[in-house]
């Protein structure tokens, strides 16, 4: 696997957090990528219930989102079958509303600026470029979910 992604023992271990519960959906087709972030996200959150699925393309990624309803939905830009951007804008425009509320973090190769601002306008709750550090993952998704606790959120 290319780059470094900053997985260490010591990355993920000093990140203090809740008591967090719910779903999160890892759609890329990248496999080394979908194991590195489960992995990521189960080392940190073991003692959390955290349902993780995950997808290998947009079309099954958004088939899933609809049977799973998540509460989060990490989602790369470039994939075969239907780009992230495309998979965001169905998500957003669905008429579920729940649905429609799903965060979403892009996780993605895609830095050009007109690919960010199209992400954003799209609807994207967060976006990350890859690679990324373990704990620059789960300090948003950390942040995702407790925005989802609050009474604003």
């Amino acid at each position: 696997m290319e780059g470094d992604y900053g997985v260490t023992e010591n990355s993920v271990k000093n990140l203090k957090l809740p008591f967090l519960r719910g779903k999160i959906i890892v759609i890329d087709d990248d496999p080394d990528i979908v194991s590195l972030v489960i992995s990521t996200i189960r080392k940190q959150f073991k003692d959390h219930p955290l349902e993780i699925y995950a997808a290998d393309s947009g079309l099954a990624g958004l088939e899933l989102i609809r049977r799973e309803q998540p509460d989060l939905v990490i989602l790369d830009i470039v994939m075969r079958d239907m780009d992230g951007i495309k998979v965001l804008e169905k998500i957003r425009t669905d008429p579920d509303k729940r649905l429609a509320r799903t965060a979403i973090i892009m996780l993605t190769v895609k830095r050009d600026i007109e690919t960010v601002i199209q992400a954003i306008h799209t609807g994207a709750t967060d976006y990350l470029v890859k690679p990324f550090k373990a704990e620059e993952l789960l300090s948003r998704i950390r942040k995702l979910f407790l925005d989802k606790r609050s009474p604003s959120g």
